[in-house]
């Protein structure tokens, strides 16, 4: 399994966690155990738990840099946010990667213009990187 296809998997149990309102460790195995994923659930397992060990300051990044409320988010959308946006404050992979991954993500899944929406928030966290 490529880290693309374990980036994609990441973003569906982030979609799933969400739906269940239940962001644990034990989620996240239930997860890769009831799926038929073959390849590197540890690359998975990286982003999920980092995620869990900081969801208040991914969270945080997420809502300091979109224009409305994070509540109206769609799904998706969130999902795919928090798996870049993880990957970007944890530096699991360079930023770049991650940015061009969440666009081509949102182009798979989410609604027509998402991926725009999508590079502007993880543009602006990047920016707000470098100005730190």
């Amino acid at each position: 399994m490529s880290r693309k296809e374990a980036r994609s998997w990441a973003m569906k149990c982030f979609y799933e966690l969400e739906m269940k309102k239940d962001f644990t460790k034990e989620e996240v195995e239930s997860f890769l155990e009831n799926h038929e994923i073959t390849g590197d659930k540890d690359f998975i397992r990286k982003i999920l738990f980092t995620y869990i060990d900081h969801q208040e300051e991914v969270d945080q990044a997420i809502k300091k840099n979109i224009k409305w409320s994070f509540e109206n988010l769609n799904d998706v959308d969130l999902a795919i946010l928090r798996t870049s946006v993880t990957e970007i404050l944890y530096s699991i992979v360079p930023v770049s990667v991650s940015i061009n991954e969440a666009v081509e993500l949102a182009k798979e899944y989410s609604i027509t213009k998402a991926f725009s929406f999508i590079n502007g928030v993880l543009s602006s966290i990047e920016k707000g990187l470098e100005n730190d």
